[in-house]
């Protein structure tokens, strides 16, 4: 049997052997190296639940003063065929 400074453990993810003390549980539980060690990422700390620091600038470059509606009157018979008898 061996004792615990000399215990070896295999890495879940890449195979290799490391000593038992350096491999870590990751967020789905499985024992990895510190290379596959990808962080403390749980629910908590997940960079998809967090609030993202963006800032929106809503200012707008160039901005033309609003010279109003121009509309133009278009009745319906402007735009039918001439209707001969």
């Amino acid at each position: 049997m061996a004792s615990e400074k000399k215990a070896i453990g295999e890495c879940d993810m890449c195979g290799f052997q490391y000593p038992l003390h350096q491999l870590k549980k990751n967020s789905m539980g499985f024992r990895v190296c510190p290379s596959d060690w990808e962080g403390a990422y749980n629910l908590q700390n997940h960079p998809q639940n967090k609030i993202p620091r963006v800032h929106d600038d809503e200012n707008i470059r160039n901005a033309r003063p609003d010279e109003g509606d121009t509309y133009v009157t278009v009745t319906t018979t402007d735009w039918l065929p001439p209707v001969y008898p």
